[in-house]
């Protein structure tokens, strides 16, 4: 189904002053097909622009920049991954790219995310909730909340063995920093 509306992807409708996408209303009422089916189309879909640079570009896999980078577009992409690595590959040949060339350059993505352990990346929970943050940091409930989860998950992708305890030294040592 991704493959044959793809092409559409990119289209848009209006309806009460708002803008939609064409896909999801093709797939909720054409297809008949339940929002679970649409949200995994549209996941798919815009999980392309992030995988395409990936594939294109040489990955170190030694780097911790480029394990983080992963980490987060697998977090991202959730569980389908696989298939949107997969996808955006088929995408990649029918915009003229030598098939030998995408298979190369799209298994070895996959190769890295596994060999990086980062397969499961978008089930991983965060070293420090956001009770931990909030006594840490003296914060109260809100989006710094969320803006220091998201440092703390790029920590704990690029120091996979480390603590709770080495993130709060982390975390702390970047907030004296910012007030200094």
């Amino acid at each position: 189904m991704a493959a044959f509306l793809f092409p559409y992807y990119p289209c848009k409708y209006e309806r009460l002053s708002k803008t939609h996408l064409v896909v999801p209303l093709i797939i909720k009422e054409s297809i008949k097909l339940s929002n679970h089916d649409s949200e995994h189309t549209e996941t798919i879909f815009r999980a392309v622009e992030k995988v395409m640079p990936l594939a294109n570009k040489k990955l170190d896999k030694t780097d911790p920049k480029t394990r983080v980078e992963l980490g987060l577009i697998i977090r991202t992409i959730g569980p389908l991954w696989h298939l949107a690595i997969l996808f955006t590959a088929a995408v990649e040949m029918t915009l003229g790219k030598p098939t030998a060339d995408a298979f190369s350059e799209y298994t070895h993505l996959i190769d890295t995310v596994t060999q990086l352990g980062l397969d499961n990346a978008y089930s991983l929970k965060h070293v420090l909730d956001g009770k931990a943050v909030s006594v840490l940091l003296k914060l109260k409930p809100g989006p710094q909340i969320k803006e220091t989860l998201d440092v703390v998950m790029e920590w704990q992708l690029e120091h996979p063995t480390g603590t709770a305890e080495e993130c709060k030294k982390h975390i702390l040592a970047l907030k004296s920093n910012s007030d200094s």
